[in-house]
């Protein structure tokens, strides 16, 4: 039986806790804290940051989740923490993994992550409105928004509250991603949770806080602002039942935000975004396109633009690039960083 999400999050973390106990062991060998006594005294004060961060994160997955049923979790402190190791599975499994909730907490609902990403989110709105589009309007008053793999629903939120009156509908097939969105879109106080997103993250560090930040969540409180109308659904939109689909056909405007390249067959998952439109709706793609699941067909973002054309998607201008990272590790030097970039590209199905 698999257990619980709150109790598979926690297991997870018993896992990375598990790793830094053996990244950890050399500090108790006699030869080396004879010969470098200094080094060792300096690496067992990093490792209690680390302990007391991790114990910080234990506090913020109780929060965020419930608490967790006891499923042996010292048992699994000899578990290396998946992250760490190449990923193997899909990509809904990779968005169930908590490093990844964590990563997208930190972009989605920090003041950091609103310094990184805020813009694109600001662009998407602005397209929803119609602004600037080479022809035809945006969303009409009262319109149907469907965002597609909303993930922790922070786009989602933008949209609703910035286009009074829609109806917002935000599909996700992680139960993790979804539940932490739940959550947030509850908190009538900021910055009530304190968490650390880089503690496994042991490579490419400046100094400890590379790996030891903290940052805090959220940075506004959907609960204390004016209610809009967000519905959050869990599921695939390539899997959908036929009663699910009729449900979410006839939308005014789908969003694809860092989800196309998420999910398997871009061609099918544009053939169903146009039968989810309706005649005049408008697709919105914000995001990169670092497939998720090669090997398959992974278009250029040129021929990603022909293939709209053809599915009946007609583009209105050309694509923009827009800056869009995750948020940054104060002191880290890998290779990318998650420094990504969007392109932005708006189509309108034909009447």
């Amino acid at each position: 039986v698999r257990p619980p999400l709150a109790t598979r999050l926690a297991l997870q973390h018993a896992a990375l806790l598990g790793g830094m106990s053996h990244e950890f062991a050399a500090l108790d060998e006699p030869e080396l804290q004879q010969s470098l006594p200094r080094h060792c005294a300096t690496m067992k004060a990093y490792q209690a940051e680390l302990l007391a961060c991790g114990a910080a994160n234990s506090a913020a997955l109780a929060t965020v989740f419930g608490r967790a049923e006891n499923h042996g979790t010292d048992r699994l402190r000899s578990v290396v923490w998946p992250w760490l190791e190449p990923l193997a599975g899909t990509a809904e499994d990779e968005y169930e993994h908590l490093g990844s909730v964590w990563r997208h907490m930190a972009r989605d609902w920090t003041a950091g992550g609103a310094a990184q990403t805020g813009h694109l989110r600001a662009e998407v709105l602005r397209l929803l409105r119609g602004e600037g589009l080479a022809s035809g309007a945006g969303v009409p008053p009262g319109g149907e928004v469907l965002v597609l793999g909303c993930g922790q629903a922070r786009l989602a939120w933008t949209i609703a509250s910035g286009l009074p009156g829609a109806r917002v509908t935000g599909l996700e097939a992680s139960e993790a991603q979804l539940s932490a969105a739940n959550f947030f879109l509850q908190c009538a106080e900021e910055e009530r949770l304190a968490f650390h997103p880089f503690l496994d993250e042991p490579r490419s560090n400046l100094h400890a806080a590379a790996r030891t930040a903290a940052l805090a969540a959220p940075d506004i409180a959907p609960a204390a602002l004016p209610r809009v109308s967000l519905e959050l659904r869990r599921g695939d939109f390539l899997q959908l039942s036929p009663s699910g689909e009729e449900a979410l056909r006839g939308s005014d405007a789908v969003v694809t935000s860092f989800f196309l390249d998420c999910v398997p067959g871009v061609a099918d998952s544009l053939r169903s975004i146009h039968a989810l439109l309706r005649p005049g709706g408008l697709w919105v793609f914000a995001g990169p396109l670092a497939y998720h699941c090669w090997p398959q067909l992974c278009p250029t973002l040129d021929q990603l633009v022909g293939l709209a054309s053809e599915v009946g998607l007609t583009p209105l201008g050309e694509p923009r690039l827009l800056p869009a990272g995750y948020v940054q590790r104060p002191g880290g030097f890998g290779a990318h960083e998650h420094a990504w970039t969007a392109a932005v590209l708006v189509c309108r199905r034909g009447e």
